[in-house]
C-alpha cells in the first residue's frame, strides 16, 4: 500500500489532514491524503497499536483511527459510516489527538446522549430489525450513544410506551435531532406525558 506523510489540523469547526513533512507528520494510505470532516460528522476517536508497522514512522508506531459518517456527494440523503486510519509514530500522541477530537465532540451541543428507540418489525419490507442491528445500531456504538431499543408489538405501541413513562424516566432521553414528526396529545395524558410524546425520532428503513 502506499502511503504518505500528512498533518492533521482541528478547527472548532472540523477535522481535516493535508500533506505534509517534518516531525509531526503523520502516515496515511496515499489515496487520502487530503479530507475535511465537519465534527457533526464525526462519531469518535481512539488509539490502537499496530501489529503490522509500516516502518514509517519508526519501531512504535500507533494508530490514530477516526469513525466518521459521510455523506455521499451524490446522493446526500445517503450517509457513509468510514473508519480513517492514520499512522501516528507513538501512542502518545495518537492519545493526545484522540483527546483534542473528543473534547470538540462534547461541545456539539445538539449531539444525543441517550435515545429511546422504537423498533417496528413490519416496516421496511419487514427488514427493520436487520437495519436496526446492520447499520444504525453499530453508529449507536461507535458514537457512544446510549440507547434503550424497543419492538414494537402492535399499533400505538410506541406512544402507549411513552406515555407511561414518569417525568423522571422521560428526562433521560433525548429527541433525535435529525428527523423529527409531530404528534398529537391525546386526552387523559398527564401534561409531561403530551409534552413529551409531542415529538418522536423515525429511522426510515427503505
Amino acid at each position: 500500500m502506499e502511503m504518505s506523510m500528512v498533518r492533521i489540523e482541528s478547527t472548532p469547526m472540523r477535522l481535516s489532514w493535508r500533506p505534509a513533512v517534518g516531525s509531526i507528520a503523520y502516515c496515511l494510505e496515499l489515496a487520502a491524503v487530503h479530507k475535511k470532516i465537519p465534527y457533526e460528522e464525526v462519531l469518535a476517536a481512539w488509539a490502537t497499536p499496530i501489529t503490522q508497522l509500516c516502518g514509517c514512522l519508526g519501531d512504535q508506531e500507533w494508530e490514530l483511527v477516526v469513525a466518521a459518517l459521510h455523506r455521499r456527494p451524490s446522493a446526500p440523503s445517503t450517509w457513509q459510516l468510514r473508519e480513517h486510519r492514520l499512522v501516528t509514530r507513538s501512542q502518545e500522541q495518537a492519545r493526545e489527538w484522540v483527546a483534542r477530537i473528543e473534547s470538540q465532540l462534547q461541545l456539539c451541543w445538539d449531539r444525543p446522549r441517550n435515545l429511546l428507540v422504537f423498533i417496528n418489525p413490519f416496516s421496511g419490507a419487514r427488514k427493520a430489525r436487520a437495519v436496526w442491528e446492520q447499520q444504525a445500531m453499530p453508529v449507536f456504538v461507535k458514537a457512544r450513544i446510549r440507547f434503550t431499543a424497543i419492538e414494537t408489538l402492535h399499533a400505538n405501541h410506541a406512544y402507549e410506551t411513552i406515555a407511561g413513562m414518569s417525568a423522571d424516566e422521560l428526562a433521560q432521553y433525548q429527541v433525535a435531532p435529525w428527523r423529527a414528526q409531530p404528534l398529537q396529545p391525546r386526552a387523559g395524558h398527564s401534561s409531561h406525558q403530551a409534552a413529551a410524546a409531542a415529538t418522536l425520532a423515525t429511522l426510515d428503513t427503505g
